[in-house]
């Protein structure tokens, strides 16, 4: 290989070389904020169809944080609202330089590199993503991105879904599927329910067979899930998600381990039954936590792994949220400890967001070689590497955060990958005056490191690295360098490490920018290049000369093959309008071509005219003397067929008007074929972009359903507590005694003399056979006031109500809004497919008609020539036999304009008898030809005719397309008028129902509260009923005192009066009567009262009533 001196010379400092990536921000507020839009993005110039992110790098890798795993790439699959164009991705770590991508593909899930027997393979799924899950197909691409094996389910009446396509050691794959089935969900409210049902299905890779098939409605029912049933559930287009499979492994055991996200569960299976073995997380959690609950509180998770085939350690993505609520503060990273001995489970490792992310869908956790850690965060455009004990080595965003569903990919990895692409690297030149800049890449190849650049005046000198300008390390995706205007061609060549070649693009022309393919490889050549120096001034005369060469030859080529020429130009013009050049260039193109098909038609008039001005300028009368065999009559019948068959002229002027008619088809064609291009793909574009509002209304429709759902649910068991306990106030009767007037007449028993005693006794005497008197028996209802309630209750009436009129609303505004967008798409759809489904006939009919209508009418021009020839012929042969002349003016020989008759005055000139013998032999053999040459004039005017009548209605098809196109467009200028409503509907409905939610939930708690004091009312009755049964055991107590104190009072009392009357009896007499006067006084008598102080009644309770109630307070305490 030359050296870069010898090569180059001076021409050295014509190139200042940048890359033409867009590097990574570091750490940049204004990236959060907004300021570069929801997800930045860029474009290639030598890729036009490829985009990638800008990353904006949070965490670096330092001597503090920690290196890089040492596997290179990160592999993505953007999608979302704000990303236009979705598709898998592979970034290189060192800088985040796009490697591959291919958007071909769309919206695609689960991009990473898994082996098949031994050779790796890029997996990944893509089809179309529904809110939750996905139908579409698994893609296994080899190590030239050739697709070698498309798998999808088997069996089933959805196609796979997007979220497993786990490749095993045995040769098959696991993969997803959601499928609706008609399930009772009776219990849950919804008649003829519809379940969404999850299975997972090993198949063979080869074959697509199925291996084994697993569905979660065998196992679990919709009770184990947390995931309410809302208003899901009623038709197959709305089943019941209750399960949510998003992950399955198969281990060394040949057990299955799947994630279920809405039964916050992992469930181990058995391979060969199904059944399950165990059960981690959930309501059936079977594992005792050594962590006291932080090992089992996991929700909404994604990703369980076994950790590097142990069946004692594995990881998840514990998400912690959803959509709708949020049951941990922040998503994490799981390592857990399992015991299936002991059936414990125990927390390892933890590892959190540094931006303390939470994602509320999607997400894995992958363990890499050197015990790294590398998390994607689902709905949240990020990723993070963590060293093994936590440590952020790398944090990275590829979009903005907290914005739901903007820029997502479902799972991120970091794996090794080794590729050559089967397709040449790519080549392109920027805009420029004195200098271009040239712009290369190779989308997908991994092993080239640098760029050899060929440039030369000519395409033949850049299949050698003889002509070499430059050698450019490469860095990026995209690289470009600054060319001045000494070469018109260049290649770029892709170099490995050691500086072999491996692979040349197209050869690029600087003039026109057009790339011409070059078959074969570039190879070394050790002589010095013919290109030197820029300024050499020979150089620059050699250029300039060959400038000019260059513009003879197309001269030459011009007006020996206009036909052809016509083609190129309006190939190229095609195809660079298929690239998506600007409406206008393409008619510049056009019109470059039309000046081409302009002389070609001079061309054909200027040979017609010729013809007639020979006709007109023949010879006179020739020699008498004849060949044996042709005779004068012979010669006139020639003579007449001769100049009947110019009447084809017409034919050839009819073939020049075709011509012309057809190049201005042919310019409308281009024109309008440019614009329904252009139509088609904005429109496309722009109702995208309706309908992803229009899923952004739908989304918060939906939220607020599910919300109110969930309100209703809780409002629901709130005011059937309060319902409840109005029951038991209504069906608990007051207690008789407790009412006025209760007690009747006959309740006062005993005789006069022992009144006193009675008023001791009390009136409990005999309480067995009393009865309370209740003619209208009063519930415990009737002392409360339950307007109360009946108030909240309208209130909350009117919040639900204001509910669904804003529903309502949104659903109106929405459905209008989706008769808009589908207005859109039937227009659409009634525009003819053959030329936005068929880019091939695009490319090739258009010319082809016209070209061929080329070659007829160039092919028409030489048979007119060879018929003006043998007619000039038969003139001449006539002038040169005796009385030709005069013979031929006796036949009605047809009057051709532009063909003159024979004068006999004009003198033929002298022939030979040879020369006259010669020339009637050729005329004889050419009259036996003209009626098969004026039969082709003919029968090509037919087809030009037939041709012109296609093209005609091929440009129709167009005008028709155009006009369904822009009634389209004139729909889309509709449903953009009402975007912003429908906008505002979603912003007002939400305003709404947070404002009727918040309503809702004050009038809830007011019916909470109002419950909670009704149902202490209740209890508070039984208390009182164990008050007054306690008091009456006091007032019984105290009645027994005071009885057995006046008994023993009356006893003492009688025992006195006998020891005195002893005493006067014995010592009466003895003693004299003034002595003490009081000696024949009574003893003093004593009684027991009760007292007057305002105590009223204690009402009497049956024995069974006051233990039933002592019983409830028990219970309550």
């Amino acid at each position: 290989m030359p050296s870069l001196t010898s090569a180059c010379g001076a021409a050295l400092v014509l190139f200042t070389f940048v890359s033409a990536d867009v590097a990574p921000y570091i750490t940049t507020s204004a990236y959060q904020d907004e300021t570069y839009g929801l997800y930045p993005c860029q474009s290639y110039a030598s890729n036009s169809d490829i985009t990638s992110p800008i990353f904006d790098v949070n965490v670096q890798p330092s001597a503090k944080n920690g290196t890089l795993e040492a596997e290179g790439y990160v592999f993505l699959s953007p999608r979302g609202t704000a990303v236009a164009s979705p598709a898998p991705m592979i970034h290189n770590a060192d800088g985040l330089a796009l490697v591959w991508s291919n958007q071909a593909f769309g919206a695609t899930s689960d991009l990473r590199v898994q082996e098949y027997k031994g050779t790796d393979y890029l997996t990944f799924w893509a089809g179309q993503i529904i809110p939750g899950y996905g139908h579409g197909f698994y893609y296994m691409l080899n190590s030239s991105y050739d697709n070698v094996y498309n798998l999808t389910a088997v069996n089933t009446t959805t196609l796979g879904d997007m979220h497993e396509f786990q490749l095993t050691t045995n040769g098959t794959a696991l993969i997803t599927v959601y499928e609706p089935i008609s399930y009772d969900l009776t219990v849950y409210g919804v008649g003829n329910g519809v379940l969404m049902d999850c299975l997972f299905q090993e198949i063979d890779v080869a074959t697509n067979d199925l291996v084994f098939q697993w569905r979660a409605s065998n196992h679990f029912a919709p009770n184990d899930s947390y995931f309410g049933l809302g208003s899901t559930g009623n038709s197959t287009e709305n089943p019941y998600d209750y399960f949510h499979i998003n992950s399955v492994e198969k281990d060394i055991s040949s057990n299955y381990l799947v994630s279920s996200r809405h039964l916050y569960a992992l469930i181990y299976i058995n391979g060969t039954s199904g059944d399950t073995i165990w059960i981690l997380g959930g309501k059936r959690n079977q594992f005792d936590d050594k962590n006291g609950g932080t090992a089992t509180n996991f929700s909404w998770q994604h990703d369980a792994r076994w950790v590097n085939g142990s069946s004692t350690s594995l990881t998840l993505f514990d998400n912690g949220a959803t959509d709708w609520v949020v049951t941990e503060p922040e998503s994490r990273g799981v390592r857990l400890n399992l015991n299936t001995t002991a059936m414990t489970v125990s927390l390892d490792h933890v590892y959190t967001s540094p931006q303390n992310i939470t994602s509320a869908s999607q997400g894995n956790f992958q363990t890499l070689s050197s015990g790294h850690v590398f998390m994607g965060y689902g709905n949240n455009p990020a990723f993070t590497e963590f060293a093994a004990d936590g440590t952020v080595v790398w944090d990275v965003l590829f979009g903005v955060l907290g914005n739901s569903n903007t820029a997502v990919s479902y799972r991120a990895y970091r794996q090794g990958w080794t590729e050559i692409p089967s397709w040449n690297p790519s080549i392109a030149a920027g805009n420029g005056t004195s200098s271009t800049t040239v712009y290369m890449s190779w989308n997908g190849a991994t092993e080239y490191t640098a760029w050899a650049l060929l440039a030369s005046n000519d395409t033949s000198n850049l299949t050698d690295t003889s002509s070499i300008w430059k050698n450019i390390t490469r860095n990026g995706f995209e690289t470009n360098c600054t060319v001045g205007g000494a070469a018109r061609y260049v290649r770029a060549v892709a170099l490995n490490v050691n500086g072999t070649v491996l692979g040349a693009s197209d050869v690029l022309d600087l003039v026109d920018h057009s790339k011409t393919p070059m078959s074969g490889v570039v190879t070394s050549n050790s002589q010095d290049p013919t290109f030197t120096s820029t300024d050499s001034p020979s150089t620059a005369s050699g250029a300039a000369a060959a400038s000019q060469t260059g513009k003879a030859a197309r001269m030459v080529c011009q007006c020996r093959r206009p036909a052809l020429l016509s083609f190129w130009l309006v190939s190229r013009m095609l195809q660079n309008m298929m690239k998506g050049l600007r409406v206008l260039w393409d008619f510049l193109g056009v019109m470059m071509m039309t000046s081409v098909v302009q002389e070609s038609q001079d061309d054909l008039s200027t040979a017609a005219s010729h013809s007639a001005s020979l006709a007109s300028s023949a010879s006179s009368v020739a020699s008498a003397r004849q060949p044996g065999q042709v005779t004068l009559e012979r010669l006139v019948d020639h003579f007449v067929a001769s100049k009947r068959s110019l009447e084809s002229t017409a034919h050839v002027f009819r073939a020049n008007e075709i011509v012309n008619e057809a190049r201005g088809l042919l310019e409308e064609n281009a024109v309008l074929d440019a614009k329904n291009t252009l139509l088609r793909k904005g429109l496309g574009q722009q109702t995208n972009a309706l309908k992803a509002v229009r899923r952004g209304v739908e989304h918060v429709a939906r939220e607020g359903r599910e919300e109110f759902s969930a309100v209703i649910k809780t409002l629901d068991a709130a005011n059937d507590r309060l319902s409840h306990t109005l029951q038991l106030l209504k069906t608990t009767i007051v207690e008789a005694s407790f009412l006025p007037s209760h007690v009747t007449p006959s309740q006062d028993t005993g005789d006069s003399e022992h009144a006193d005693r009675l008023r001791v006794s009390g009136p409990d005497e005999g309480l067995e056979n009393t009865a309370s008197v209740t003619p209208h028996p009063k519930t415990l209802h009737d002392f409360i006031d339950e307007s109360t309630h009946t108030k909240l209750q309208d209130a909350l009436r009117e919040c639900i109500d204001n509910y669904h009129d804003a529903q309502s609303d949104l659903s109106n505004t929405a459905e209008a809004f989706d008769e808009d967008i589908q207005s859109i798409l039937e227009a659409l759809n009634r525009t003819p497919g053959t030329l936005s489904n068929k880019l091939a006939r695009r490319d090739t009919n258009t010319p082809e008609l016209f070209r061929s209508l080329e070659e007829h009418a160039t092919e028409m021009a030489g048979l007119l020539q060879s018929l003006v020839k043998h007619y000039d012929l038969c003139v001449t042969a006539l002038k040169h036999t005796e009385g030709g002349g005069e013979a031929a003016k006796q036949v009605q020989a047809p009057e051709i304009e532009g063909v003159e008759s024979i004068d006999e005055n004009a003198a033929p000139g002298p022939i030979t008898d040879e020369e006259r013998h010669e020339m009637l032999q050729v005329l004889e053999r050419d009259a036996s030809e003209v009626d098969d040459v004026v039969l082709e004039i003919h029968e090509r005017t037919s087809d030009m005719s037939a041709q012109l009548s296609q093209l005609q209605t091929h440009v129709a098809t167009l005008h028709t397309e155009h006009g369904n196109l822009r009634r389209a467009l004139a729909l889309l200028r509709k449903a953009g008028a009402a975007l912003p409503s429908t906008i505002a509907a979603a912003s007002a409905f939400r305003a709404r129902w947070a404002a009727e939610n918040a309503a809702i939930a004050a009038r809830m708690a007011d019916l909470s509260a109002l419950g909670a004091f009704y149902t202490d009312f209740l209890h508070a009755y039984d208390r009182l009923l164990v008050e007054v049964g306690r008091r009456r055991a006091v007032h019984n107590r105290m009645r027994q005192i005071a009885q057995k104190a006046a008994q023993d009072m009356d006893a003492l009392y009688s025992e006195e009066l006998e020891v005195r009357a002893a005493f006067r009896a014995e010592n009466g007499d003895a003693l004299p009567s003034d002595i003490w006067p009081g000696l024949i006084d009574l003893p003093n008598r004593y009684e027991v009262l009760v007292a007057d102080d305002g105590g009223g009644e204690i009402p009497r309770i049956r024995k069974d009533v006051l233990e039933a109630a002592a019983g409830r307070v028990r219970g309550r305490v």
